[in-house]
């Protein structure tokens, strides 16, 4: 187009390239005429001035490579000489892709060295650069030892509603969530689908643990429940550990799976043993996690009795009962309260729903069943199973109910397995 076109350059025996330097244009040069480039060791450290080159002259095939190797060999070109010359812009480019293969903590280290190369003009983007990082799930001595005690860290005040976030996360997993609570594709970190339990026959159940990762669709086997080849027990997600208990008769065994140990260790057990129960997680307002276990039943009695846990005291204590003795309800958290929705009281199928929280009656659900089960989702508590052919939600501002959709068949929820979403873990 130049030599050919209407423009100026067509006319002159010398066009001057600005901003190009004599290696790269070799480079593009012999990409035009050969297809083919030759990088060697020292060139990897010019690979962002190419790409942007590439980008420049429309070279697509040769802007695809760049990228890649970028992304691949990011820890490698971030080291050289060159780097710390690239724009603002470009680096907040690079941290935004999923295909980015370096850790975190490796990306702290290199955003504070370009930041210190122009301190006086760069201190302006360090905390745009930090919070387009995964600061949450860095090493938590790390993070102590070299990001806050970094001191143009410290002096950048808008770096400090990034930190307080990562601490909070620290202390509270998975409680806390944000865009930077999410590990990137290429980490080996991701949200996991656990499967807890397995019903091999009528009478022969497994302990067996599996998890699913939702973006690649593979399982991946999990450590299993130590002797826990048991049926209706409860499971529940809590500071991004998941918990376990009940399934054996007068049974006040807690197990707790960590992700960091990739094992189940024993935890506090309940102050009364039982069965079939219920679980489930609230965070008040005071950023205070615990874990409520509710009834349902010993072995030989229905109980009304609840019990939170505290993960900071490692022990369950008493905690007022729900109004009713109720069976086969669904336990579900929703704005740092809970809810009991459903089930049966002697036996007979009741209308029923309570917030536990203020132990009171809210509008009564628009249908009499029991065996159902509960979840929410953005203020919003839905309910399915018991038989039923329709999905319905419950609004716990309004305290109103209503129908959602139809379903294609009649779903009956029984507590055989746990499932549980969103739990990070290793792949």
């Amino acid at each position: 187009t130049m030599f050919v076109g209407r423009m100026r350059e067509r006319h002159r025996r010398v066009v001057l390239l600005e901003e190009v330097s004599a290696s790269s244009m070799e480079h593009l040069l012999e990409f035009i005429y050969v297809a083919r480039v030759r990088l060697r060791e020292e060139s990897l450290s010019r690979m962002c001035t190419e790409f942007l080159e590439a980008r420049l002259y429309s070279l697509q095939s040769v802007l695809e490579r760049c990228q890649g190797l970028l992304w691949r060999d990011f820890t490698t070109v971030s080291r050289q000489e060159e780097f710390p010359d690239v724009p603002a812009e470009r680096v907040l480019e690079l941290l935004d892709s999923e295909k980015l293969q370096a850790s975190e903590e490796e990306l702290v280290e290199t955003m504070l060295h370009w930041a210190r190369q122009q301190r006086g003009q760069r201190m302006v983007h360090l905390a745009r650069l930090l919070g387009r990082l995964c600061l949450p799930l860095v090493d938590s001595v790390f993070f102590t030892d070299v990001l806050e005690a970094d001191k143009l860290v410290q002096q950048c005040n808008n770096c400090w509603a990034l930190l307080q976030e990562a601490r909070l996360y620290h202390v509270y997993g998975r409680e806390i969530s944000s865009e930077r609570t999410r590990p990137r594709r290429s980490s080996g970190w991701a949200e996991m689908i656990v499967v807890i339990g397995h019903n091999r026959s009528d009478i022969s159940w497994t302990s067996l643990t599996e998890k699913l990762d939702p973006a690649s669709g593979k399982w991946f086997p999990s450590a299993t429940v130590p002797g826990y080849g048991k049926c209706e027990f409860a499971v529940c997600e809590l500071q991004s550990h998941i918990y376990l208990s009940g399934g054996q008769l007068n049974s006040s065994d807690v197990w707790c799976l960590m992700p960091q140990l990739a094992q189940w260790v024993r935890v506090g057990s309940l102050q009364v043993g039982r069965h079939k129960l219920l679980m489930a997680r609230v965070l008040f307002a005071c950023l205070r996690p615990q874990l409520y276990a509710l009834g349902i039943y010993n072995g030989y009695q229905w109980l009304s009795s609840m019990e939170c846990y505290s993960v900071f005291e490692n022990a369950w204590k008493p905690v007022a009962p729900p109004l009713l003795t109720v069976s086969s309800s669904a336990l579900a958290r929703c704005s740092g309260k809970l809810y009991i929705i459903g089930g049966a009281v002697n036996n007979d199928r009741m209308q029923l729903s309570f917030r536990c929280s203020a132990l009171t009656h809210v509008s009564s659900c628009p249908f009499s069943q029991k065996c159902i089960d509960a979840v929410s989702l953005s203020s919003t508590i839905y309910t399915a199973g018991g038989l039923l052919d329709k999905l319905y939600c419950y609004t716990p501002r309004n305290d109103t109910w209503s129908k959602v959709a139809e379903l294609s068949m009649k779903l009956v929820h029984k507590k055989q397995l746990g499932i549980l979403s969103h739990f990070i873990s290793s792949d």
